[in-house]
C-alpha cells in the first residue's frame, strides 16, 4: 500500500531547514510502505521533530549532493555551445 503524504516545504527555498522559510509548497507523493515505516520510526524515536522536517531535510541533502554534478553538466553544455555555436 502506498501512503499519500503532503509535504509543506518550498523546493526553491534557500534557507536552512532550521530557519524560517518564507514560502512553502504543498507536495503530494507516494512513498513505498517500507520507507514510510522507517521514516515514521525516526520521528517516533525523536530523531526529527516531524515528517515534514524529515522529508524537507532529505530533499535538501539530495539536492546539495547533486548540485556539483548538475553544475558541471551545465558548464560543459555552455562550453560545447560556445565552441560549436548551436542555437
Amino acid at each position: 500500500m502506498r501512503v499519500p503524504f503532503v509535504v509543506h516545504y518550498a523546493i526553491v527555498c534557500h534557507y536552512s531547514i532550521r530557519e524560517a522559510c518564507p514560502m512553502t509548497t504543498a507536495v503530494q507523493t507516494h512513498i513505498p510502505d517500507q520507507l514510510w515505516q522507517q521514516a515514521q520510526n525516526l520521528v517516533q524515536q525523536g530523531w526529527v521533530a516531524n515528517m515534514d522536517e524529515l522529508i524537507a531535510e532529505s530533499m535538501r541533502r539530495y539536492l546539495e549532493s547533486h548540485l556539483e554534478t548538475m553544475n558541471e553538466r551545465f558548464i560543459r553544455e555552455d562550453v560545447d555551445w560556445g565552441l560549436h555555436g548551436q542555437d
